[in-house]
């Protein structure tokens, strides 16, 4: 089955679960080895892909027949791995903050500023916050994981990681 045609585009649109299952078994290896180029974890390949192909499917009824839908999936695929990376880096620089904090063992006093900094932006958060970012950065647990853990959505997870570590950003003066 050829995908870049206008009719696959339409029948897609119109939800013809087929043809998603048709697109889906065709590309998924190409776009998983072209996913795993840019972000070398198989998981968080799979889970990228997996959420691309969803995001297509919902947005079904809004795909145009003139769509390529290759070049569509795979541009997908990179703006969402591209934002997976963005998002790993900045987890991994306040975890590197984060344990850096907890490591020195100095009274207050003698502390420099950004690391009283830190520890102030951290004490004004609320307790759920500091459960939430806990978890995401010192256990390394997913969104997802947090959530069926906590028993909230994933997005409300989502929203307190963003809101914490934007508190955070606001308070720090970040090493270059």
């Amino acid at each position: 089955m050829r995908f870049h045609t206008e009719d696959t585009s339409l029948r897609a649109a119109s939800g013809e679960a087929f043809v998603f299952s048709s697109l889906y078994q065709h590309y998924y290896h190409s776009a998983l080895k072209f996913c795993l180029d840019l972000i070398k974890d198989r998981a968080e390949a799979e889970n990228i892909i997996h959420d691309v192909f969803m995001k297509m499917w919902i947005k079904r009824a809004s795909l145009k027949a003139e769509l390529n839908l290759k070049s569509y999936l795979f541009t997908s695929v990179k703006n969402l791995t591209l934002d997976r990376l963005k998002e790993i880096h900045k987890s991994d620089l306040l975890q590197k903050q984060f344990l850096f904090v907890e490591a020195i063992e100095m009274p207050e006093e003698e502390e420099d500023g950004s690391i009283q900094g830190l520890r102030d932006a951290l004490d004004t958060l609320s307790e759920k916050r500091k459960q939430i970012l806990f978890l995401n950065i010192q256990e390394k647990k997913s969104y997802q994981e947090i959530a069926n853990d906590l028993g909230i959505s994933k997005n409300t997870v989502k929203n307190h990681l963003i809101v914490s570590k934007k508190i955070i950003r606001d308070r720090m003066v970040w090493p270059k």
